[in-house]
C-alpha cells in the first residue's frame, strides 16, 4: 500500500481494527508499505485510535503530515528514521507518548508534540527549525538538547513545568514567550543567540543561570524586552548570565555587568529577578 494519500492510513487502520475483534492492543507495522509523505490521518474514531500503541513507518517516509497521529492517546512509540519533516500537530495530544527520536528531521512544525504530557525524552539532533507551540504543555519533559536548532518559535516550550535544563547552542532567534511558565527551568545555554523577542523567560521562577555568547543578543523591542518578566520566586533572587567577555555587554542594552541590577524592570520586565552579567 502507498501511504502518500490522506486516506491511506485511515483505511488501513479501519481494516486492521475491524479484523481484531478481541480488543487487543495493536502495534501498527507499516514497514512494508511504500510512499515518501505520510498523509494526514483524519476521521478515525477515538475508539480506533485508542487501540494503537505503537507505529513503525517504512524507511522511505520523509514527511509526516499535519495531524497525522494527533490524539492517538495510547501511542507509546513511533519510528520514522528517515523523516526530515514533521508537520504541524502530527503527534499533538498523544498523552502516552514517552519518547521520540527522529534523527533526520530538520523541521518540527507548529504544535507537533503539544499536549504530549508523558513525553520525557526527545532526540532531534538534526532539527533546525522548531515551530510555534511545538512542545507546549509537555509536562514530563525535563531536559532538552537541540544542537542544530537555529530558530525557536513562539511559546515552543511554554507550560513545560518539569523542564529544568535546556541546551540550544545553535539557536540564533528566540521568539516570543518560548519558555513561558517553565517554573522548574534553572539553566539555559544559548551561546549563538542573536535576537530575543519579548517575554522569553516570563514566569520562569527557578531561572538561575543563562549562558550567552560573546556578542550581546539584540531585543526585538528596543524599548522593553520583558525577557525576565515575573521571574521573582524560587530559591535564588539573581539570574547569573555567563558570557566569555563582559566588555561587549557594557555598551549594550544588558544592565548588570559586574554588579547585580536593582531596578531595570523597563528592560528586563516587571517583577524580574536581579541580573548579574559575568564571565
Amino acid at each position: 500500500m502507498n501511504l502518500d494519500s490522506d486516506g491511506a492510513v485511515r483505511d488501513l487502520i479501519h481494516g486492521i481494527v475491524a479484523g481484531i475483534t478481541d480488543g487487543a492492543d495493536i502495534i501498527l507495522d507499516l514497514s512494508g508499505c511504500t510512499g515518501n509523505a505520510l498523509g494526514s490521518v483524519f476521521f478515525i474514531p477515538a475508539e480506533e485510535k485508542e487501540r494503537i500503541t505503537g507505529i513503525t513507518l517504512p524507511a522511505s517516509i520523509t514527511t509526516i503530515g499535519s495531524s497525522a497521529f494527533s490524539d492517538f492517546t495510547r501511542l507509546t512509540s513511533v519510528s520514522a528514521p528517515a523523516a526530515t519533516g514533521i508537520s504541524g500537530s502530527a503527534f499533538s495530544g498523544c498523552t502516552a507518548l514517552a519518547a521520540v527520536s527522529f534523527p533526520a528531521a530538520t523541521t518540527i512544525g507548529d504544535f507537533t508534540f503539544s499536549g504530549c504530557t508523558s513525553l520525557a525524552t526527545v532526540s532531534l539532533d538534526a532539527a533546525e527549525t522548531i515551530g510555534r507551540y511545538a512542545f507546549q504543555g509537555c509536562t514530563s519533559l525535563d531536559t532538552v538538547s537541540l544542537p542544530a536548532a537555529t530558530y525557536i518559535g513562539v511559546s515552543a516550550f511554554s507550560g513545560c513545568t518539569a523542564l529544568d535544563t535546556v541546551s540550544l547552542d545553535a539557536a540564533e532567534t528566540i521568539d516570543l514567550r518560548v519558555f513561558y511558565g517553565c517554573t522548574a527551568l534553572a539553566a539555559v545555554s544559548l551561546e549563538a543567540a542573536e535576537t530575543f523577542s519579548i517575554y522569553v523567560f516570563e514566569g520562569c521562577t527557578s531561572l538561575a543561570d543563562l549562558t550567552l555568547g560573546n556578542t550581546p543578543p539584540t531585543f526585538s523591542s528596543t524599548e522593553a524586552s520583558g525577557i525576565f518578566k515575573d521571574t521573582v520566586g524560587g530559591d535564588v533572587d539573581t539570574i547569573i548570565i555567563h558570557v566569555p567577555d563582559t566588555s561587549a555587554y557594557i555598551s549594550a542594552i544588558w544592565p548588570g555587568v559586574g554588579t547585580p541590577t536593582t531596578n531595570y524592570n523597563s528592560i528586563y520586565g516587571a517583577n524580574s529577578k536581579k541580573v548579574l552579567i559575568t564571565n
